[in-house]
């Protein structure tokens, strides 16, 4: 699937965190970001969620340094995003 840059910066929505919390129950996954009340501190975005829910589609399961390497974007990157976006760059 190929995302749009708004993807990488805007948060999962309610139904992908839905969607990973019922695929994690029923693979016996543990995705911390949806099974944690904190999200364990990170901030997941929509097209992190949409590849890994595709990965676990497929039949993939990810490692746990990969679940945990999720919405872990430095800061510093995510503001060179941002500031790309608010100039009309790529969109």
């Amino acid at each position: 699937m190929r995302h749009t840059l708004s993807s990488y910066l805007e948060p999962m929505t309610g139904p992908q965190g839905g969607k990973l919390r019922y695929m994690a129950a029923i693979r016996s996954l543990d995705i911390p970001f949806v099974s944690r009340a904190n999200h364990n501190g990170q901030n997941v975005t929509k097209a992190e969620a949409s590849t890994l829910i595709g990965m676990i589609k497929d039949g993939v399961r990810p490692s746990m340094e990969y679940l945990d390497s999720l919405g872990r974007l430095p800061f510093l990157v995510r503001i060179a995003v941002e500031d790309v976006t608010l100039l009309g760059v790529g969109s």
